[in-house]
């Protein structure tokens, strides 16, 4: 069928989109619902800071507000990422004060990752064995 017979018989047009249509609901009713494809539910992140309190305070009151937050019928599922081992810090670089002090964002960030978690710098071989240069702080020197 061209597209001219459409455009000459608007009936069989309305016709064929009614029976489409027809078609979808009669679907909806009868597909089992295994079949229908799934939707990723919506996800809300929480994030927060909590001045003046310790991270151990923090973690407790994650996990007090996880506990809440899983014992309503409409969440599905509540977590977190926190780990009181694994702190997380937020940085934000002025790129301006790094070009006028003669550096980059990307400098001054790599150096704070090597100062606080350490950071792979290179191998060497000496008599046959072969070692892995990291740098990092020594420790309790914050």
């Amino acid at each position: 069928m061209k597209i001219k017979t459409f455009i000459e018989r608007p009936v069989l047009s309305i016709v064929i989109s009614v029976a489409i249509i027809l078609v979808g609901v009669i679907a909806l009713f009868t597909l089992p619902i295994e079949q229908f494809p799934s939707i990723a539910p919506p996800t809300v992140e929480v994030t927060t800071s909590y001045p003046g309190g310790s991270v151990d305070e923090l973690y407790n009151v994650g996990r007090k507000f996880i506990a809440e937050l899983q014992k309503r019928p409409e969440i599905g599922s509540a977590y977190t990422t926190f780990n009181v081992n694994f702190p997380q810090f937020l940085v934000e670089v002025d790129a301006a004060k790094c070009q006028r002090a003669g550096t980059t964002a990307d400098a001054v960030l790599a150096t704070l990752a090597g100062y606080y978690s350490g950071q792979y710098v290179s191998n060497f071989n000496r008599f046959n064995k072969l070692y892995r240069v990291i740098y990092n702080r020594r420790p309790n020197t914050v």
